[in-house]
């Protein structure tokens, strides 16, 4: 009777343990799949976001120069960065991080953002290709996608400030005093979306 019953206390015990391990491994599964489902929803939504500027950008350049541009960066920008922040109630923060911001008060990153952004920019000297970071921390996950120089249009206004005209010269010093922006080159990392998610 008595082997009967620590039999029956050994199975239990046995089931309890692999229980947990079970739980364990499948909230581990489940931790894996939020990640990757954060990474893809971020990138859909950058595409998005860098599509429509883009485009922005472009028509403005068209129809009034880099100058055009400047008003698109300062205002629309932002805008932008708002209303696809306001697209998803998991979004805690949308905003674009460099570590030469032409806005510092808004484009500053943090010191983990900066880390990555200086790692990504020495592996891309390194001719590597720069990837989607992941920093993730107890109450959120942030997501950070790299923006790389490949239109020349970019550098008219981030390229080298001595092939400025004077009316750009004039507009950029009145909209960003500390202008950090410039002397990029073509597939030179000029900072990255940043997306941060609620856990």
């Amino acid at each position: 009777m008595k082997k009967m019953f620590f039999i029956t206390i050994f199975v239990i015990i046995g089931f309890i343990i692999f229980s947990c391990k079970n739980k364990a491994d499948y909230a581990k599964q489940v931790e894996k799949i939020v990640k990757k489902d954060r990474m893809v929803q971020s990138k859909e939504t950058a595409k998005e976001f860098m599509t429509y500027l883009k485009g922005e950008l472009t028509n403005a350049i068209k129809k009034s120069g880099p100058q055009g541009a400047i008003e698109v960066c300062k205002t629309l920008s932002p805008e932008t960065e708002k209303k696809f922040k306001e697209k998803d109630l998991e979004i805690i923060s949308f905003r674009r991080v460099s570590l030469k911001p032409r806005n510092v008060e808004k484009h500053t990153p943090t010191q983990a953002e900066q880390e990555w952004l200086t790692k990504t920019e020495t592996d891309m000297k390194k001719n590597i290709k720069p990837e989607p970071g992941l920093i993730e921390s107890t109450d959120k996950t942030t997501v950070l996608l790299p923006i790389v120089i490949k239109d020349k249009k970019c550098l008219m206004c981030h390229g080298d400030p001595t092939n400025f005209g004077d009316e750009l010269k004039a507009i950029l010093k009145k909209n960003y005093p500390k202008d950090q922006a410039v002397n990029y080159k073509m597939n030179d990392l000029r900072g990255a979306l940043v997306i941060e998610w609620k856990k």
